[in-house]
């Protein structure tokens, strides 16, 4: 297993945060051999922006245990994937006590261990950590509550990076 140091001086590394632009193709058939519609904008259109995250983001998320194939993935997909909705059940069944969560027991990436929890502590642990990867990624990500919370505890909706880069500190 290779240790981020390792990496950190690689062209490799180089060729994951120095990403290009990311090329549409065309929709697969359906079933019936129709094609699916493609958006109104062209695949021959050359305003597509260049994927890029820096060299911090990347040793972030080798730190983490991703490998260099899906760093780079992960960072592709705001191209292909300009927006990510997520639907967070707040319903009351989620107070059940099923859940399971993943907590470290020292400051070792691999010394963990699972424990109980309820299904809405599972899930705020989630969401946190996703919300925080879409600020390292600077990867708009919307957050919808499937029921009203109330003016008390809190919007119904939240976002990441949806304002742009200056405003992620403030979204998390």
């Amino acid at each position: 297993h290779r240790k981020v140091e390792d990496v950190a001086d690689t062209g490799e590394l180089q060729r994951v945060y120095s990403l290009g632009s990311a090329v549409p193709v065309r929709p697969p058939p359906t079933s019936k051999g129709e094609t699916i519609p493609q958006s109104s904008q062209s695949s021959s259109s050359s305003n597509a922006t260049s994927t890029r995250i820096g060299k911090d983001e990347v040793l972030n998320m080798f730190e983490q245990g991703f490998s260099l194939g899906l760093i780079k993935l992960m960072a592709e997909m705001e191209e292909n994937f300009p927006l990510r909705i997520w639907v967070v059940d707040n319903s009351g069944s989620m107070a059940r006590d099923d859940g399971r969560r993943i907590v470290s027991t020292s400051g070792k990436r691999n010394d963990v261990k699972i424990v109980r929890s309820s299904r809405w502590a599972e899930l705020q642990e989630t969401v946190c950590y996703h919300s925080n990867m879409s600020a390292l990624l600077s990867a708009t990500t919307e957050f919808r509550l499937l029921n009203n919370p109330g003016s008390r505890n809190g919007p119904q909706r939240f976002s990441v990076a949806q304002r742009g880069e200056t405003y992620i500190e403030q979204d998390i």
